[in-house]
């Protein structure tokens, strides 16, 4: 029992400092990444997903699959069932857990069949009655989750709840039109705040859009963008997607020289 408390304990504090190199880093995919390594070093699996809340915008690619492709579909029901609808705190279970008539269970098990898996853990988790984001776990082996797993997904509920949180207020920091403007940003030196306009205007976002998200108003969206634009040496958006496109016609990176030229 103690060794479980050291490792939830060290998992807790390896999701805080993610969390606030995650700050500094603006990377949030190295963010979702870093969540998935804390979970495995207390809990064992062979693949997961983490998904953001369902308040989520749907223009925000806010999934984060790792070696479930097609597996988004094993409990499409869940989300929108009257077990998930009628919850308002965090709860995780196993899948032979769930009795619930009005849930189609032999699809979710075929469903992990064919993509070879044996077991999956699911943890919803809450934030004063709203959903915010999911962390799902599957295995290969026989062996299957245990009530002690469970256990120990919850207890983490409180750092991977401000996880979440964070994920949500950065989500358009995630997915590829992400990681091309950080790239960007090293090559151009381009401030944070730059960068996060380039993310939504990689993302093809209204200015409206990015505003909103940023917090900021659209003619201060305006004048971000104009001073991007100067940066880059670009005079519209189009000519912005053709440089985003062109990583060669970009200033080199420090350390991405080649060594033998």
């Amino acid at each position: 029992m103690d060794m479980n408390k050291a490792q939830i304990g060290k998992c807790m504090e390896k999701l805080k400092v993610s969390r606030q190199n995650a700050q500094k880093s603006h990377d949030m995919d190295q963010f979702v990444d870093n969540i998935v390594a804390a979970v495995n070093g207390v809990i064992c699996f062979d693949a997961a997903d983490v998904i953001l809340g369902i308040g989520t915008d749907s223009k925000v690619t806010a999934g984060r699959f790792y070696n479930c492709d097609g597996l988004e579909s094993v409990y499409p029901y869940l989300t929108y069932g009257s077990v998930f609808l009628t919850a308002r705190n965090t709860f995780v279970f196993r899948i032979r857990d769930l009795g619930c008539s009005d849930l189609s269970l032999e699809d979710g098990r075929d469903i992990l069949r064919k993509q070879g898996f044996r077991d999956a853990l699911r943890g919803f988790f809450f934030l004063n009655g709203t959903h915010i984001g999911t962390i799902d776990l599957y295995r290969y082996a026989e062996n299957a989750f245990t009530q002690s797993d469970v256990r120990k997904l919850r207890e983490l509920k409180q750092e991977l709840v401000r996880c979440f949180c964070f994920l949500y207020d950065h989500r358009h920091e995630l997915g590829s039109n992400a990681a091309r403007a950080r790239q960007m940003q090293k090559a151009y030196h381009l401030t944070n705040r730059l960068t996060e306009v380039l993310i939504g205007l990689l993302h093809n976002w209204e200015k409206s859009y990015i505003g909103h998200l940023l917090g900021i108003g659209e003619s201060t969206v305006e004048k971000y963008i104009s001073d991007l634009y100067k940066t880059i040496g670009v005079k519209s958006r189009s000519e912005l997607l053709i440089k985003a496109g062109n990583p060669e016609s970009w200033p080199k990176i420090p350390g991405d020289e080649d060594p033998e030229k």
